[in-house]
């Protein structure tokens, strides 16, 4: 294996790549980190030597799955798509991410208080994007140029707080949470334009 040539320095990144691939496709609960030494062919004791718990581990996966998630979107962005259509592939992808592992990543994340703790501390630290992302929308014309950005910024970071909390708590399918949520207030901001593009994506994506 490629991964017994590897130092401790080169290794630790492909123990990352590798963990939150099988965390996505199968669920944080469903992986052990025996499971993640011998995908990569190492010793339990060499994984542990480099991250000294599944939860570290798990912190590491988090801020790789966002730094390519935000790469994913600039780059898409960059090809002069709106930021609305961009946003609604993401909620596909996290949809498609979560049905793959079974419908819950993690069922109780109590088990791993930092990574709780990261994940409120990057919901809370989407505002400057959102109004961001809002004012986009505005310059594009697929949001209403009368809403109060601020305003709708701090109902969007409550709204993703409570679908976090929900989705732990009682199991909720995620789907039915962001249609109820997220795309709900997308609705109500959105211009003619925006309606066109939701439409389309409800239409697209319903029956998956």
């Amino acid at each position: 294996m490629i991964t017994a040539t590897l130092n401790r320095e080169e290794l630790r990144p492909e123990i990352v790549r590798t963990a939150l691939s099988m965390f996505v496709h199968e669920g944080i609960d469903n992986v052990r980190m025996d499971d993640v030494a011998a995908a990569l062919s190492i010793s339990k004791r060499t994984l542990y030597e480099i991250f000294s718990s599944k939860e570290n581990l798990l912190l590491e996966c988090m801020e790789l799955h966002t730094a390519n998630t935000q790469k994913a979107m600039e780059v898409e962005l960059s090809k002069g798509r709106d930021v609305l259509s961009v946003a609604l592939s993401y909620i596909n992808l996290i949809l498609s991410e979560v049905n793959r592992s079974g419908n819950v990543l993690v069922s109780d994340l109590s088990k791993y208080p930092l990574f709780k703790e990261k994940m409120d501390s990057h919901i809370a630290g989407i505002h400057d994007n959102f109004k961001n992302f809002l004012e986009t929308g505005i310059r594009q014309r697929v949001f209403r140029d009368d809403i109060c950005v601020d305003v709708v910024c701090k109902a969007f970071v409550s709204m993703s707080h409570f679908v976090s909390e929900e989705r732990t708590r009682e199991r909720t399918a995620l789907d039915t949470l962001l249609d109820s949520t997220i795309i709900v207030m997308l609705r109500g901001i959105a211009t003619a334009d925006g309606l066109e593009k939701l439409n389309e994506y409800k239409l697209k994506y319903s029956n998956k």
